[in-house]
């Protein structure tokens, strides 16, 4: 785990087996299906900043919602609300 922790951020090479796989998603693809990306305030393995700022990766309806007080786990943590959010954003559609 900590070793992909490592790649993610670009501190360590990726296993060479998944070198063609890595080459096709670099650079991102752009994505057009409605996307809601719910983040943890308090996630102390993926900094809420990482999430900022990706509208240009998708074309559809994308929204980002940051959950105070929750960490890693949203769905762990917080599952009222990320049902919530689930529910708002699907009938928003």
């Amino acid at each position: 785990m900590l070793h992909s922790y490592r790649h993610r951020w670009g501190f360590a090479e990726g296993d060479p087996a998944y070198a063609e796989d890595e080459a096709r998603l670099n650079p991102a693809p752009v994505l057009s299906v409605p996307t809601l990306v719910l983040h943890g305030g308090a996630d102390t393995c993926n900094h809420p900043d990482s999430s900022k700022g990706r509208e240009a990766f998708f074309t559809g309806r994308y929204e980002r919602q940051v959950l105070d007080g929750v960490g890693h786990f949203p769905q762990r943590e917080a599952p009222q609300a990320v049902a919530e959010a689930n529910s708002r954003f699907c009938a928003s559609a």
